[in-house]
């Protein structure tokens, strides 16, 4: 099975699979855009690759244009005939023993400090944007194949960011009613990068540093990196980096084309266990903030425009869950109209429910950063919460 990669350009091989103890090879590649998944049928490998490939193990690949192909691949053969087609690694061992020390040496930024003895200048990234979109259902009931149905599709209406600096949090918004308005957020959020990024940047620039600037989403790895997904790739901007499945995006790194800015898109649950927002709030919070209240299965595709644009606040039946059969609390719908009476329109409420999304999720990452930073571990330069511990673990070994 081959996939598509695009920075750069080129085809891969990814797996190979025996089909009934047979020798014959059937040849497929599989293109996944984050919304579609294809499969097609290749008739030559080598046209499409530009790659010849070991006839035994059929792993080890030439390039065709290669001067030296025929000799390469008769040195190759010999080796995989004495194998039989096997791939068999060496380990070579190092002349000295290396202590395991993964808080020094996965860190380009602490591993220089601690070299030339200035780790009293090492910080965590504690600057970053937080990000949220609402998303509306469309009904669609279609299938595909005998076994495959889609029910619903989901469609952006709003999104929000926060941005924390140095010199403070703000925060913006956009909605459906921009035209394009994914793009535009995209835009804006570019131009907030370069103040974050001058905020975690050190004084001393010979110091290496990581420059990629995080953007945190709840929950994104599976919904809001997929509504993004299609909007990540314009002429200003494209993926450089991608780390997941196709179905979840535990990493994606955006590169703008001029301004060579890297965005870092990840999900804040990878650095937690919490599986809703107001539980991450509740124990990682300091109480300034909750999570607010929206009725999200009353509002769909259908009539989202006409009850939005309404001045009234949503009755108490709007909130009805029927997937989980529960109902709003008197009090907590109390609540919720002493909060909706500060704004004019459904609209402006919407904008204030998707923008404390973001906001809400300032104090949880704040407090995980601190609490990683007392064993000198920087924890959004780290891919997930198991590789902070990881080297917390090892780090008390060697202290």
């Amino acid at each position: 099975m081959y996939t598509y990669e695009s920075d750069p350009p080129h085809y891969e091989l990814t797996q190979n699979y025996t089909a009934n103890d047979s020798d014959k090879h059937f040849n497929i590649l599989f293109i996944n855009d984050g919304i579609n998944v294809h499969i097609i049928y290749i008739s030559d490998v080598e046209a499409l690759t530009g790659f010849r490939y070991c006839n035994i193990c059929h792993k080890q690949a030439f390039r065709i244009g290669d001067k030296n192909l025929q000799q390469s691949m008769r040195n190759h053969m010999k080796k995989c005939q004495k194998n039989d087609g096997k791939i068999v690694k060496k380990v070579i061992l190092e002349k000295f023993a290396k202590p395991f020390v993964p808080r020094i040496l996965s860190n380009k930024t602490y591993k220089y400090l601690l070299a030339n003895n200035l780790t009293h200048l090492f910080k965590p990234t504690r600057y970053y944007i937080t990000y949220d979109i609402e998303t509306l259902e469309k009904k669609v009931n279609e299938k595909f194949g005998d076994s495959s149905q889609v029910t619903v599709t989901l469609i952006p209406y709003a999104i929000a960011s926060t941005v924390k600096l140095a010199s403070g949090i703000h925060s913006f918004y956009y909605d459906i009613r921009t035209d394009n308005f994914l793009d535009k957020w995209l835009v804006q959020l570019f131009e907030e990068t370069k103040q974050v990024k001058k905020d975690n940047k050190y004084i001393d620039e010979t110091i290496p540093q990581y420059y990629e600037v995080p953007v945190i989403g709840f929950n994104s790895a599976k919904f809001d990196a997929s509504v993004l997904f299609k909007n990540l790739k314009s002429k200003d901007w494209a993926i450089s980096k991608y780390l997941g499945s196709s179905t979840i995006a535990k990493q994606l790194i955006v590169k703008h084309q001029s301004s060579s800015i890297h965005l870092r898109f990840v999900d804040f649950k990878i650095y937690s266990m919490q599986n809703k927002l107001k539980d991450a709030v509740r124990d990682f919070g300091n109480g300034t903030y909750k999570k607010g209240r929206f009725p999200h299965e009353f509002i769909n595709a259908n009539n989202y425009m006409n009850e939005l644009s309404k001045i009234e606040p949503f009755p108490i039946e709007a909130f009805d869950n029927q997937l989980r059969n529960k109902k709003l609390s008197d009090v907590k719908y109390k609540e919720y109209l002493v909060e909706a009476a500060k704004h004019k329109q459904r609209w402006d409420y919407i904008r204030y429910y998707n923008s404390l999304d973001t906001r809400v999720l300032i104090e949880p990452i704040d407090y995980l950063i601190e609490l990683m930073f007392k064993y000198k571990v920087d924890m959004l330069a780290n891919m997930s919460m198991s590789q902070c511990a990881n080297a917390i673990k090892y780090s008390m070994a060697y202290n």
